[in-house]
């Protein structure tokens, strides 16, 4: 947990908090391609070095750990003579030294409390530091922020965010106000508000420096994964599969390259056999985990809309050679989308046709404009008429 030095590098490590809960993660819902005894041995690692007493007594609470009861003394023993040494300097740095060296030992003292204490403590000792700059005080907030994520404490994230807002439109560098936008873009995932989160992220990708929150290859994942949902074809293209700082990792990834490309070059039966396999990606993270139904009810979404959106009627047969799909499962699901009012065809059962009712729609409004158009000369003819005489 850094303030001011660590969080002004560039390559800043991920905040040991969220790596933690990351990890924790892992072990409780056991992802596909998650070796989870090692997961376990780094968890238990951060917990040493960081003395996570709280964070330990969760992880025990939720079987994510078993409890050692020689590791929870020790390192309770050490964070008590921690904090009682730093409670000696900030006293001996009030009567000998300046505010600078207080503020310095407040940091130490809440970074302790960060790992050691619960959320409520960390918040309130970093709140405790006065007398900060406006750079220091956005670090301090952006801090605090981590803490929410790393807790998934959404009514706390919500007023640190509000307070650096009105920091960083006063007083906020450049630096500092990218990295806010990634901490949004995050919890955006987190509210399942897709829109803005990938309007956010993508938006900070050509400068991005936020290490301490998730790497670039993790922010690239996020930033295809939600505008394939949001952003038409053409803006597709442009924005996502042709970004150069995208293209730089998408690679690495495994199947993302194949699910937006083949979403894009209308092979939906590869599109699909992609999507099955970024599933388990979305199933193993720890801000999309809640989501995976809505996500994977979207991307079928996705598929079957822009399939359909140029034919007049096309049967089940065909779009069930075209998606690798059963022509029951087709039916099923697209009638739930009919339903729910996103796809306007209607389904002839009998015959396997699927017909598409945006077309009548456009019909009409084709006729509307054409009769107005209509009218419009009339009048005009009439007065020019009327002109003459």
């Amino acid at each position: 947990m850094a303030l001011a030095g660590s969080i002004d590098d560039e390559s800043a490590p991920r905040d040991p908090l969220l790596v933690a809960a990351d990890l924790k993660f892992d072990l409780l819902h056991t992802p596909e391609n998650v070796d989870l005894e090692a997961a376990k041995t780094k968890l238990l690692e951060i917990i040493k070095e960081k003395n996570m007493v709280h964070f330990y007594e969760c992880c025990v609470e939720e079987n994510a750990l078993e409890l050692d009861e020689m590791l929870m003394g020790s390192m309770s023993k050490e964070v008590e003579g921690a904090l009682a040494a730093c409670e000696e300097a900030i006293e001996t740095a009030k009567l000998e030294q300046g505010d600078s060296e207080v503020r310095a030992e407040k940091v130490k003292r809440a970074e302790i409390i960060t790992f050691s204490k619960d959320k409520e403590a960390a918040v309130a000792a970093w709140e405790e530091i006065d007398s900060l700059s406006a750079g220091k005080r956005i670090d301090t907030v952006l801090t605090i922020m981590r803490i929410a994520l790393a807790y998934e404490d959404t009514e706390l994230f919500a007023r640190a965010a509000t307070t650096c807002e009105e920091i960083v439109e006063k007083a906020g560098d450049w630096d500092r106000r990218n990295r806010f936008i990634v901490y949004r873009g995050i919890q955006a995932l987190r509210e399942r508000n897709f829109k803005v989160a990938g309007q956010l992220l993508l938006k900070v990708a050509p400068s991005f420096t936020a290490t301490e929150v998730i790497d670039f290859d993790k922010l690239v994942f996020y930033i295809v994964l939600v505008n394939i949902i949001h952003v038409d074809r053409v803006h597709l293209k442009k924005k996502i599969i042709d970004n150069p700082d995208i293209l730089q990792v998408i690679d690495t990834i495994p199947n993302l390259t194949s699910l937006v490309n083949k979403l894009y070059e209308c092979n939906y039966n590869e599109y699909f056999k992609a999507l099955v396999k970024i599933m388990s990606l979305i199933r193993g993270d720890r801000y999309l985990n809640t989501h995976e139904k809505f996500l994977l009810h979207e991307y079928r979404f996705v598929g079957y809309d822009q399939f359909l959106r140029p034919y007049r009627s096309v049967t089940l047969q065909t779009m069930s050679d075209e998606f690798g799909l059963p022509t029951e499962f087709l039916e099923n699901d697209i009638c739930g989308f009919i339903t729910e009012g996103r796809i306007k065809c209607s389904i002839d059962s009998v015959d396997g046709v699927i017909a598409n009712r945006q077309y009548n729609q456009r019909d009409v409004e084709y006729q509307k404009v054409i009769k107005r158009g209509d009218n419009l000369i009339n009048r005009l003819e009439k007065l020019s008429k009327n002109l003459l005489l």
